[in-house]
């Protein structure tokens, strides 16, 4: 959505690709406003909660060195499995706008609204059913299973029954997915990148989609049986 205004902002004349990003977000500034209250509103994690997810607690150093080495085959399969998916991602982002172009699409600014909210809705409903699964272990297997990432980390910190945070290795996995990101947009910048961009697409979804499918193999045997014991 914010894409498809920003496009409508830039094709009706009401701002320049310098102002455009500052406009878009003074229009979204409010929904940011109203998600952080929402976010206030959750209470604290009661004795259930806990009982099922276990205590969550700061991580110092030698905790999170712990935790990376006794899971490091399976993490760092599934890190790399994150960095070409943040990199696919960003890639069809920052260049959704060239791509639609080559099919004959760029001056459509809805397309990129309708290309993406049914994929959303069907991704939240996705990781809302995994709520239903109450065994950690069999939730993490699922969550491979449906190469959904949001709530990876988390049951798999659960699944661990140490105390903790996701927040460790999920910042591991997104330095080096944005990473890629930034190489691929400096290259863009002062390389003068130029690719076939739809031709590209669809052979790096090809590439990611049977290489990460490998990892997610892997990564769901490994976890499995390491967790067991």
């Amino acid at each position: 959505m914010v894409q498809s205004v920003g496009r409508w902002l830039l094709l009706s004349h009401y701002a320049s690709e310098f102002t455009m990003p500052a406009m878009v977000g003074g229009l979204f500034l409010p929904v940011l406003l109203l998600s952080l209250w929402g976010l206030n509103q959750l209470p604290p994690p009661n004795a259930a909660d806990i009982a099922a997810r276990v205590k969550r607690g700061p991580m110092n150093g030698k905790a999170r060195r712990e935790l990376f080495a006794h899971y490091a085959p399976g993490l760092i399969v599934l890190i790399a499995l994150y960095v070409l998916l943040t990199a696919m991602r960003d890639f069809r982002d920052n260049f959704a706008a060239e791509i639609w172009q080559s099919v004959g699409l760029g001056d459509k600014a809805d397309i990129f609204a309708l290309s993406d909210l049914p994929v959303g809705v069907v991704v939240l409903l996705a990781m809302a059913t995994l709520a239903l699964f109450r065994k950690n272990r069999p939730a993490l297997i699922a969550n491979l299973s449906l190469i959904g990432f949001g709530l990876l980390f988390d049951r798999l910190v659960a699944a661990t029954g140490k105390v903790g945070t996701a927040g460790f290795l999920i910042y591991i996995a997104d330095a080096n997915g944005y990473a890629g990101s930034v190489a691929l947009l400096l290259l863009k910048n002062f390389a003068a990148l130029k690719l076939p961009w739809v031709e590209f697409l669809m052979g790096a979804s090809v590439f990611i989609g049977v290489g990460g499918l490998a990892c997610l193999a892997f990564a769901g045997i490994y976890l499995w049986r390491k967790l067991k014991t």
